[in-house]
């Protein structure tokens, strides 16, 4: 095979290959531009009230003292401890387990 007829088959994949890119390009942003924002989906996300658990009556070992620290309460807000102490007000809505 010569090096013009290679070059003749690299430059037609080439523009072939540019052709169908373009037009595939211009496809997905006339899809994307025609479809609706989801809007509503992200609404309903925020909209979602944190789930409280608050345990009472709890002992904790904090890691620094030796000594337990007794009658405790810890409030948890979806799967992360959000407060550790004495005397902490219920949310509304939360659940409660008396340790």
């Amino acid at each position: 095979m010569s090096f013009k007829s290679l070059f003749m088959r690299s430059s037609m994949a080439i523009a072939i290959g540019t052709v169908i890119g373009v037009s595939s390009l211009q496809v997905s942003a006339t899809a994307l531009a025609a479809s609706p924002p989801p809007a509503k989906a992200d609404a309903a996300k925020e909209e979602k009230k944190p789930i409280h658990i608050l345990f009472t009556n709890v002992n904790i070992f904090d890691g620094f003292s030796p000594e337990l620290k007794k009658g405790m309460s810890v409030l948890v807000e979806n799967n992360y401890i959000k407060e550790v102490g004495k005397d902490i007000k219920k949310p509304e809505g939360a659940f409660m387990i008396d340790g």
